[in-house]
């Protein structure tokens, strides 16, 4: 009888043991959400490889879409670690809401916005492409930081009356890419990063980059996550050389003021 008392108690204390394991090892995983903009895609996929390669430990799981959208999951209180949008509005209204650690948020890239049409197209420019009364597909505003620099670009050169009968909505700006792509619509207003990774379109030409604000990508870290320092280390390697080597790869820039 000792000795089943004693075997029962060794058994109980490896399962135990292996279940105390079980729960480090999960604890000590650095599994991170990152909620981005649908612009990133590409390049953050590629970035995502790079930094595994020196934190195999590490899983990185993305949603892309527009920042407005996303900004909405989150002050919901969408399970996300990581937050990085193509605006600093949306970071700014989260820390506003203390959604978004207020120490964590910072700038880390920039953009400008190009008309695209497909490759064999013939079109030459924004103003012709209106006057034209061609289809334009831009990002929704307020749902899309594409859309609203679009807005305000076209406000600004005095095209947004002109131009409203025959715009398209694209949910974000990758789906502007792609309903060009497609050749749904004869141009669209995209960052330079987009329509880089495509093969079907062409710039036209860059938009004024005097008609809208500067475009700064935005990023912070959830106050809700609970992986606060792996989410740091992960913004703080997206500020860093290798990474912004890949993001001047896929047409980004430093942020700038």
């Amino acid at each position: 009888m000792k000795w089943i008392a004693v075997a029962i108690i060794l058994t109980f204390t490896l399962i135990v043991s292996s279940g105390c394991g079980q729960e480090n090892k999960a604890n000590s995983s650095k599994e991170l959400t990152i909620s981005a903009a649908a612009s990133l895609k590409d390049s953050m996929m590629e970035i995502a490889k790079a930094y595994k390669s020196q934190h195999p430990d590490s899983q990185l799981d993305f949603n892309f879409g527009g920042s407005g959208t996303l900004r909405q999951q989150i002050a919901q209180g969408a399970p996300v670690d990581l937050f990085l949008a193509a605006s600093e509005s949306d970071v700014n209204a989260l820390v506003a809401n203390k959604k978004i650690i207020s120490d964590t948020a910072t700038p880390f890239l920039g953009n400008v916005l190009v008309l695209i049409a497909p490759k064999q197209s013939d079109t030459k420019d924004l103003k012709s492409l209106i006057q034209e009364k061609k289809r334009l597909a831009i990002a929704t505003p307020k749902a899309a930081p594409a859309g609203d620099y679009a807005k305000e670009a076209l406000t600004h050169l005095n095209l947004w009356k002109d131009a409203q009968e025959n715009l398209v909505y694209g949910k974000d700006v990758r789906h502007v890419l792609t309903l060009v792509e497609e050749k749904s619509v004869e141009g669209g207003i995209v960052y330079n990063s987009d329509a880089l990774v495509s093969n079907k379109v062409k710039v036209v030409e860059k938009v004024n980059p005097t008609a809208y604000s500067s475009i700064i990508y935005d990023a912070g870290v959830v106050s809700g996550s609970k992986q606060k320092t792996a989410a740091k280390a992960f913004l703080n390697y997206l500020q860093g050389t290798k990474a912004q080597q890949i993001f001047k790869k896929y047409g980004f820039a430093s942020p700038k003021k």
